[in-house]
């Protein structure tokens, strides 16, 4: 739908099909020009051209860039005029007697008749059935609905879980959509095309159960009944019927996980200790989880001039079938590598479970199901729980996510780490990491700190 509440839809057979909504509708009556003439509610002065030459044949090409609209030809033998006829004398058969009275149905039979002598013998039926469809559809607008395809030889064939309807909803049902919006006045009216069957909406241009139907949130889709929590609104949502959130305020908003500077780690319950390196570039599991099969993985560099001997490059995130690596490679630039095919992904990157954009020039954020990692300016990095259902079954450096701080050091195997070191060893490449102590000097945030 344009600004102009304007909509365009193209069926399968090429058949066009240009909608206004009710507000254009009052607004642009009358003042059109083209070949879907004036919109004036008028229809006997649809074949007026702009230049009010009554050259009805040429209103085509009047309207048209191009000489491909040129009049169509006429039957040029006497045979092929009463082949035309017989055809199109259809139109006045008991079948759409019904509708003659509310629309007339000589310009159609007009209509009909030049468009068979035009064609090929093997378009001929084609269309022929065209034109029957151009007048059932008239007919559907004042609220005739003729079954006809059958009887004349003209069933349209559609896809998967498809039928054709002479008189479908024009606002198709669709994943997503709320059921209030499907009783506004310009879902009034219907239009012929391939419509979803009885209980099946449409997704992705596929009918699909309407009870299939996922939920989308931020470029993610989520099944039926799975829960996330939208940590704008501090909101628990749950996926219900045709893709639609069930949600609900909670106290519960998110849990999140800080990597700062020089390798400060922040736990989602609140712990803190610093990283550090033996001397060599090393890559540390943040969060993990076989249960559901989550890795979200710390890209560091070693950087032997600095004090701490640790900067962040960047992180890595595995989802199910998904293996992303994002590295900051300048101040402004990002480097997002799909680790699956080796192959470099263009922001902003989707995948059904992975988002991945740029919010400003310095930072660069990753969405997938109930996390969110964001990279600031090589020096903070954020990993954001936005479910509490994971809450004590994580692992990793962020913690364990069960609100209590005594017991952050839990290693794969769900026992305590004997000593810091195992911890930090334990989650980083090869063991290359270690802990460096360090004390906090003030109570409100992680940029006060000194070196041991």
């Amino acid at each position: 739908m344009t600004s102009l509440g304007l909509s365009l839809r193209i069926d399968r057979s090429m058949e066009t099909f240009v909608t206004f909504s009710v507000d254009a509708r009052r607004r642009y009556t009358g003042i059109w020009t083209g070949a879907c003439g004036n919109f004036d509610d008028q229809f006997t002065d649809e074949i007026k051209l702009a230049t009010n030459r009554h050259e009805a044949e040429t209103y085509g090409q009047l309207h048209s860039r191009d000489p491909c609209s040129a009049p169509a030809s006429k039957c040029r033998t006497q045979r092929e005029r009463d082949e035309a006829k017989r055809m199109c004398s259809v139109l006045t058969s008991r079948l759409f007697q019904n509708c003659h009275d509310q629309v007339s149905v000589e310009p159609y039979i007009n209509s009909c008749e030049v468009s068979v002598c035009a064609s090929s013998p093997g378009r001929k039926q084609a269309m022929r059935c065209q034109a029957i469809s151009a007048y059932t559809t008239s007919c559907a607008h004042v609220n005739i609905v003729i079954d006809w395809r059958t009887r004349l030889s003209c069933a349209r064939s559609c896809g998967n879980n498809m039928v054709y309807m002479d008189c479908g909803p024009s606002c198709r049902p669709s994943c997503g959509r709320p059921l209030s919006s499907y009783i506004l006045e310009e879902c009034g009216t219907c239009v012929p095309g391939c419509h979803c069957q009885e209980g099946h909406v449409m997704f992705n241009g596929t009918c699909i159960q309407a009870s299939d139907c996922p939920c989308g949130h931020n470029g993610i889709f989520y099944d039926t009944n799975d829960t996330i929590q939208i940590h704008d609104t501090c909101q628990i949502c749950t996926c219900g019927k045709f893709g639609l959130w069930n949600c609900s305020y909670t106290s519960y908003c998110y849990s999140s996980c800080s990597v700062f500077g020089p390798g400060v780690v922040t736990t989602f319950d609140g712990e803190e200790f610093m990283l550090a390196t033996n001397d060599v570039a090393c890559n540390f599991i943040l969060v993990y989880s076989k249960e559901f099969n989550i890795e979200i993985n710390l890209l560091t560099s070693h950087a032997p001039q600095r004090e701490t001997n640790i900067v962040i490059r960047g992180f890595e995130v595995k989802i199910k079938n998904h293996h992303v690596r994002v590295e900051q490679v300048s101040a402004s630039s990002f480097e997002v590598l799909d680790m699956k095919s080796a192959t470099a992904a263009i922001l902003p990157y989707l995948e059904r479970d992975v988002y991945i954009r740029q919010p400003t020039a310095n930072s660069i954020a990753a969405d997938f199901k109930h996390f969110r990692v964001m990279l600031f300016d090589m020096h903070y990095l954020v990993v954001s729980a936005l479910n509490s259902k994971y809450s004590g079954l994580l692992r990793g450096l962020c913690g364990n996510l069960n609100s209590l701080i005594s017991d952050e050091r839990v290693l794969m195997s769900g026992i305590e780490a004997n000593s810091d070191e195992i911890f930090i060893q334990a989650y980083s490449e090869s063991s290359c990491g270690h802990m460096r102590q360090y004390k906090r000097i003030a109570s409100f945030g992680t940029s006060n700190f000194t070196c041991q």
